[in-house]
């Protein structure tokens, strides 16, 4: 997207100052904000209520497709928008497996972790990572081959489960 539709380095700029790190304190906030409470509560509002409430209106792939624009329209990015789209997939899939936001919450979290890490890290410590200004393409295989093989077991699990446990379920016996 970026080829097509360069992000603008002022608004980088401005993202990148609002994860960057200086203190203790600033981690604290960052991870709090950032990472836990803003995948818990954005789980709970587009996997945990609108797919939900759109699942009872249609079938689940509408619902799940439908939420992920929507996700993707919420985070204003246009930039990001396929990205944004395919883990809302991903995390609306696994809602509706697991019938829970649960482990979506989690696998969002995690993903709003790695970002914050890599944005504090800095672009020259990365460079491993970049090829010809792009992420290494045997990155984005190994990635992808760990997402199915996630996925796989996932479902494997789901499948096993009627429901993964929680504290606010228990799996019917």
């Amino acid at each position: 997207m970026g080829m097509l539709l360069p992000f603008p380095e002022e608004l980088a700029a401005v993202l990148k100052q609002l994860l960057i790190a200086s203190s203790f304190f600033d981690w604290l906030i960052i991870l709090l904000g950032a990472v836990l409470l803003a995948g818990l509560f954005e789980e709970m509002l587009f996997r945990g209520f609108v797919q939900t409430s759109l699942e009872q209106y249609g079938d689940v792939t509408r619902a799940i497709l439908w939420t992920a624009l929507l996700f993707a329209a919420f985070h204003v990015n246009p930039w990001w928008l396929a990205q944004i789209v395919l883990l809302g997939v991903i995390l609306g899939v696994m809602a509706w497996k697991s019938d829970s936001i649960i482990p979506g919450a989690i696998v969002h979290a995690i993903n709003n972790a790695i970002s914050v890490v890599l944005i504090n890290v800095g672009e020259d410590k990365i460079e491993v990572i970049e090829w010809h200004g792009h992420i290494h393409p045997l990155l984005l295989l190994a990635a992808l081959a760990a997402l199915v093989f996630s996925l796989r077991l996932f479902y494997q699990y789901c499948d096993e489960e009627s429901e993964i446990p929680t504290l606010i379920n228990t799996p019917n016996d």
